[in-house]
């Protein structure tokens, strides 16, 4: 598979688990918009809004047109109750990137008022609500937070600080372990995890009998639904990483040995180099 399939798939990956409540959104331009595709020096962004709630869409790539890096990046949204600023200090857009944010997304009652990150996927394992989002290489990630809608809320790396009714947290590193934990005031447990780019491209989501799993890992992987085919292409080991941890009620073809975990993933690995196949017992 190249490079192409896997940005497409990670496209419809946000559309299968976000496409729903774009579907209901109505599409709104700037005051200013590029006049034509040689223009490099307009930024080029758009809006998806239902009025409170949307994604803000952002692209610096247009086919056979070099463009510069987009400096001091800061949009000013007008919504129904209020003006709202993003990011809290203007960032460096590079060239070639297109990526979309959030604007005052639900998370099980935890209300997101913009994040410096694309949601990616999400997926729930018991009581807890895992949201998966996707850094942008070059932006620093930053989730903004309404206050009041959160209980207590742990930031495993970077900095979280409460002002002016807001939560802050910056300096989000990308990895496959959770950055973000909270509790909603309703009392939903919820983790971020903030993948890379790369990572993004290399994780997989898939049902099989009613349950949600997502797979990292760099080769092949196919499913009809009922089971779940990966493809090596190491003649020596074989690896992949699974969440929900209780994945050790799927079955495989071939032996996979546990090796501990990759951040929030429980990982496996195995000596073999051709198809494998996971099922659910």
């Amino acid at each position: 598979m190249n490079g192409s399939f896997r940005r497409l798939k990670v496209i419809r990956q946000v559309i299968r688990d976000f496409g729903a409540d774009l579907a209901t959104m109505t599409a709104r331009l700037p005051d200013t918009v590029p006049s034509g595709s040689q223009d490099t020096t307009t930024l080029r962004i758009a809006a998806r809004t239902n009025g409170e709630h949307g994604f803000l869409f952002f692209n610096n790539q247009v086919r056979h047109y070099p463009r510069p890096e987009q400096k001091g990046v800061q949009v000013a949204r007008r919504l129904p109750s209020e003006r709202m600023t993003a990011p809290r200090e203007p960032v460096d857009i590079p060239w070639q990137w297109y990526f979309f944010r959030p604007v005052n997304m639900d998370l099980d009652g935890g209300l997101l008022k913009y994040a410096m990150a694309q949601p990616f996927a999400k997926i729930e394992v018991g009581a807890t609500g895992y949201r998966f989002f996707s850094a942008c290489s070059g932006v620093a990630a930053e989730f903004v937070f309404h206050g009041r809608t959160i209980s207590a809320l742990h930031a495993k790396s970077g900095e979280a600080r409460r002002e002016n009714g807001r939560i802050y947290v910056r300096g989000v590193p990308s990895s496959t372990g959770a950055a973000i934990e909270f509790q909603t005031r309703g009392g939903k447990a919820v983790r971020i995890i903030l993948l890379s780019p790369e990572q993004a491209r290399n994780s997989w989501k898939f049902s099989l009998a009613g349950h949600e799993y997502l797979l990292f890992r760099q080769a092949d992987v196919f499913s009809d639904g009922r089971e779940i085919h990966l493809r090596s292409r190491d003649a020596n080991a074989f690896s992949i990483s699974i969440l929900p941890e209780g994945s050790e009620r799927l079955t495989s073809h071939v032996a996979l040995r546990r090796t501990g975990n990759d951040g929030a993933f429980a990982r496996y690995v195995a000596n073999w180099s051709v198809t494998s196949t996971f099922r659910r017992s």
